[in-house]
């Protein structure tokens, strides 16, 4: 039986092997044209983001802070409910089920920056509504990590 087993997992390893050992035409296809043009390196030196913010000064900037601070602890916690403990799925009808890190920053971003564009930054009251939302979001996540055991 051993034998047998042995012969199997020796002639098995010699197939694995000769397939590897095999030319691959299409690495041989799709790296030839870089091979005679090398790509030039990208220069972070002339890039320039412009970070021209400005915020009215009559809304507190404690509530701006907030605001931020409840986005991070909503991506945070989203992840760690939905990739890391596979408990949970995401309830925003704008986020996939299951998103990514990626996914979910990317698409806070830019629910932030249409926040930013219709300017709720500005309107004390808004702004006050939007972090009551967030924070709400924030505590239904902690409650579900707490109800799975990955959260006190």
């Amino acid at each position: 039986m051993k034998l047998r087993l042995l012969i199997l997992v020796i002639s098995f390893n010699q197939i694995i092997f000769a397939e590897l050992d095999k030319h691959d035409i299409y690495w041989e296809i799709t790296k030839a044209p870089y091979r005679e043009k090398p790509q030039q390196k990208l220069d972070i030196n002339n890039i320039y983001i412009s970070h021209d913010f400005k915020l009215k000064e009559d809304v507190p900037p404690i509530h701006n802070i907030y605001f931020v601070v409840w986005n991070v602890l909503d991506i945070y916690t989203t992840h760690q409910a939905i990739n890391v403990g596979g408990y949970a799925r995401e309830a925003n009808p704008l986020f996939p089920n299951k998103p990514s890190v990626n996914t979910l920053v990317t698409r806070k971003f830019l629910i932030s920056s249409f926040f930013y564009s219709q300017k709720t930054f500005e309107d004390k009251r808004l702004l006050k509504f939007w972090n009551l939302v967030g924070t709400c979001a924030v505590l239904q996540n902690l409650y579900v990590m707490h109800q799975h055991g990955d959260f006190l």
